[in-house]
């Protein structure tokens, strides 16, 4: 009769994220998109090379999407695997500004890696956008992104 040992503890840890991991949805990008575009303004003007981070928020489901708006505050929403849009739903929506986070983080505005947006603070000089509107559990800012074709949905910010 051969006595077996059970697994050591680290490896049942790893094989219980594996599987957290492959059932929590993965990339999520089985959910319906839908292509979205806008403007963020604050105070009437443009507001340029700010992050808008549209995020699922309730009972919807899916990626979040992030664009980067021009010089004339537009922006586009892409998934982080480079699909267009955004998952159809109820999202909570951050606008950070990238210049304040390419300082904090020594990199290019345009280049900015998304999950570094979120993490950012005011580095000392002021930002054009209030520091809660870049905090999911703060940011004042709703969307609801519907299915059937394009939208566009603009954000003002005081």
């Amino acid at each position: 009769m051969a006595i077996s040992s059970p697994p050591p503890r680290g490896a049942v840890g790893v094989a219980v994220l594996f599987v957290i991991g492959a059932l929590g949805g993965c990339s999520g990008t089985d959910v319906p998109l839908a292509p979205v575009e806008g403007t963020v303004t604050r105070g009437g003007r443009p507001v340029a090379h700010a992050q808008v981070i549209f995020m699922a928020d309730g009972d919807s489901k899916g990626p979040r999407a992030t664009g980067i708006t021009d010089e004339s505050g537009h922006f586009r929403l892409t998934l982080d695997d480079g699909k267009d849009g955004a998952p159809v739903g109820h999202h909570r929506v951050c606008v950070v500004d990238t210049t304040a986070a390419a300082e904090r983080f020594g990199v290019a505005a345009k280049r900015l890696a998304p999950d570094k947006a979120l993490l950012t603070k005011p580095v000392g000089k002021s930002t054009p956008i209030p520091a809660n509107y870049g905090r999911p559990e703060e940011t004042p800012l709703r969307a609801d992104v519907r299915a059937g074709g394009s939208q566009t949905i603009d954000f003002q910010i005081p």
